[in-house]
């Protein structure tokens, strides 16, 4: 009897052919998941955040700013106090350099509104006085990033303006930076400099005009003045006369020992010398001291009378 072929159990997971597979039965390879780095992806967004009205001069020019990107400078924001929640004024911030303040807030970048230059303020002066304002201002409420950009400026301006103008602007802000080490450092450099070239510059009426309008400034002037020409005078007396070292002279000293001895020996008999010695040297005593310096030169004084000496000429 033959025997009966089992049939194959039938796959489940096989697909027909000629067939195409359901969607769900599509497996996907696992794929990696960097992170975005093409830009920016913050976790809240600031303009959702509260807006700010930032009242800036004396003339209250009115700037907007979400509230998130003054939280960075503690210094900023109690100033909210004085005024409701929503508005931060600022009096004695330059209107001038408002947007820059702003702009450096929101996009920590620098940038200045644009000013058709005249004749008595050209563009490059008008520039390096915001950078001295957007400087005073960064270090005020100690915005750091801010500061040494506005320095950077200062530095890249000052190149076409005249030193007179650079103190001028330096006068005006000089109380709120008067501990600042930096900008002294940097307006004594540009002092030496002004002197250097041309050493009647703190005589001159253009330096003189700069007195009286700040006493802190006024001193700050007056001494830093009066240290560089005296740095220059030291510089000059050790040029001309330079310090030489003294030469020792062996054969003048020998000779002068001799001489001494000599003296000593004379004035004082031998009898007499070992006890003079013993007396002056365990007792220190200064009289005996002056007796025998007196009788040395006295000794010297004979001597010099030997001499045969020319007449004197008469007149």
């Amino acid at each position: 009897m033959a025997g009966k072929k089992k049939k194959g159990k039938k796959n489940s997971n096989s697909i027909p052919i000629g067939t195409s597979p359901k969607p769900e039965e599509i497996q996907f390879a696992e794929m990696a998941d960097p992170p975005i780095e093409e830009y920016s992806q913050p976790t809240t967004s600031p303009y959702q955040s509260q807006t700010i009205f930032l009242l800036i001069g004396q003339n209250q020019r009115r700037f907007t700013i979400p509230e998130c990107y003054l939280k960075p400078y503690h210094l900023l924001l109690p100033a909210t106090n004085f005024f409701p929640p929503t508005t931060l004024y600022l009096r004695e911030v330059d209107e001038d350099i408002g947007h820059t303040l702003v702009h450096y807030l929101c996009t920590g970048n620098y940038e200045t509104l644009h000013r058709e230059p005249t004749p008595e303020t050209p563009r490059r002066l008008t520039e390096f006085r915001r950078s001295v304002l957007v400087y005073t201002v960064a270090n005020t409420f100690e915005i750091h990033g801010l500061k040494g950009l506005a320095e950077t400026y200062i530095k890249k301006f000052d190149k076409g303006v005249p030193i007179v103008d650079i103190l001028a602007t330096a006068r005006g802000v000089f109380p709120k930076l008067q501990s600042d080490v930096r900008f002294i450092d940097y307006l004594k450099d540009k002092l030496a400099a002004a002197y250097q070239k041309d050493t009647q510059f703190f005589m001159a009426d253009g330096f003189i005009d700069l007195l009286g309008g700040e006493t802190s400034f006024d001193r700050f002037l007056t001494r830093s003045s009066h240290m560089i020409c005296a740095a220059r005078t030291e510089a000059l007396e050790k040029e001309l006369y330079p310090i030489k070292e003294d030469k020792f002279d062996e054969q003048a000293d020998v000779k002068w020992v001799e001489i001494r001895d000599v003296a000593y020996d004379k004035a004082i008999p031998a009898e007499e010398r070992d006890k003079f010695d013993d007396e002056a040297i365990t007792k220190q005593d200064e009289h005996s001291d002056y007796e025998l310096e007196k009788k040395e030169l006295e000794y010297l004084d004979d001597e010099r009378d030997k001499e045969p000496r020319e007449p004197f000429e008469e007149f």
